[in-house]
């Protein structure tokens, strides 16, 4: 073979290699992200219009606002989860925006209507998740 072959042949193939990692990218981006109507809590699908209807409300305030929402920690125990208190929850939004938290932070975390949310009243804002989409235990 011929070097002008060879350098043919290794262009075709990083051009392909190119071409399947862009439709992959755009595959992505264009599907669905989830059903804004539902959140998985531990492999669990709740309708959010179940969650505020099913579990007591309770009144808090979080960054000297007023809000209502449902304690996670009711939520997460509602799935039969054992020992909970010895495990890690990652919480998702649909953007993909995640953070990770103890069972602790659980406990004084509430969802609410507003942008269905996660509400930790006890941290920043950086750790609320709007758009909240999972609630996984990951550890």
């Amino acid at each position: 073979m011929t070097d002008a072959n060879r350098l043919n042949t290794v262009l075709a193939i990083i051009a392909i290699i190119v071409l399947v990692l862009s439709f992959s990218a755009f595959a992505y981006i264009i599907v669905p992200k989830g059903d804004a109507s539902l959140i998985v809590v531990n492999k669990i699908d709740y309708g959010w219009d179940v969650i505020f209807t099913d579990f007591e409300m309770t009144s808090f305030t979080a960054s000297e606002d007023d809000y209502e929402g449902v304690l996670v920690s009711n939520i997460i125990l509602d799935t039969g989860l054992e020992n909970p208190q010895g495990h890690t929850y990652r919480f998702m939004g649909l953007d993909g925006y995640q953070k990770d938290v103890t069972w602790e932070d659980v406990q004084n975390s509430y969802l609410v209507e507003d942008e269905h949310k996660v509400v930790f009243p006890n941290m920043t804002r950086s750790f609320w998740v709007k758009d909240l989409a999972l609630i996984e235990v990951i550890s």
